[in-house]
């Protein structure tokens, strides 16, 4: 079953076109790599995925419902990560968690094994002020799931996290996909981490998806991400701009 489907999706952004004909495909239950250089479209496909931007042309469904006419279902679903997360900064992560389950209309979770989950369990009432670039960012993993989605959208997740932090997330992302069905979408530029975890790797370039494709793996003779990421794009320099 598709959680997501894109079709022909179009993106212009005063007369450029940002995104072109992009075809997407992300299975239920699956970890969706999302792999492109800077500037590829990555986060601007994850923002069309999330609502956050309508697409000048195509057709976008996120659990079979169109993003133009069921878009509240759908994001109740929802769980995202896009770009540099904002929070009640004098507030403390318990607080930051309260606010966003009351706009979610969610009640009846625990938020204390949400930030358990994250690794923000002993950090008191300590306003998010004080966090570090790794602890917001855990906050920020910790906000997109406790609503318990269905759906995880995560751009560049891992982003000031420690070699620990980051191993920590990988394995947290494995659990929330394998015990509970989440489907997750990542963008990252570490390959090792994408690599590790993802069922599917999907690539962008110049604002197209050149190559969807299952999991490679690292065995003896056998093609490693970082290769075949650096050979598509090779091959996929020559599309249509």
């Amino acid at each position: 079953m598709e959680i997501i489907n894109l079709q022909n999706v179009r993106k212009v952004f005063d007369n450029n076109e940002v995104i072109k004909n992009c075809n997407m495909s992300v299975k239920k239950g699956s970890i969706y790599g999302f792999l492109g250089r800077n500037g590829a479209g990555k986060t601007t496909v994850l923002k069309l995925i999330a609502g956050l931007l309508q697409p000048t042309s195509g057709t976008i469904k996120v659990f079979g419902m169109s993003m133009l006419t069921d878009r509240n279902k759908i994001l109740k679903k929802m769980g995202c990560l896009i770009e540099s997360p904002v929070f009640f900064e004098q507030m403390s992560a318990e607080e930051n968690l309260k606010i966003h389950l009351a706009y979610m209309g969610v009640s009846g979770l625990n938020i204390s094994s949400v930030l358990a989950q994250v690794g923000l369990d002993n950090i008191g009432n300590l306003p998010v002020s004080k966090f570090s670039l790794g602890m917001k960012q855990r906050l920020a993993i910790a906000r997109s799931i406790i609503h318990e989605p269905e759906l995880l959208l995560l751009d560049e997740p891992i982003n000031g996290l420690n070699p620990v932090g980051i191993k920590e997330m990988r394995d947290l992302f494995c659990h929330l996909s394998k015990e509970y069905g989440m489907t997750i979408v990542i963008s990252s530029h570490i390959l090792s981490e994408i690599e590790q975890i993802a069922d599917t790797i999907g690539i962008i370039e110049k604002g197209k998806i050149i190559k969807e494709t299952e999991r490679l793996h690292s065995q003896e003779g056998t093609e490693n991400l970082e290769q075949y990421f650096l050979e598509t794009l090779q091959g996929g320099q020559n599309i249509d701009t």
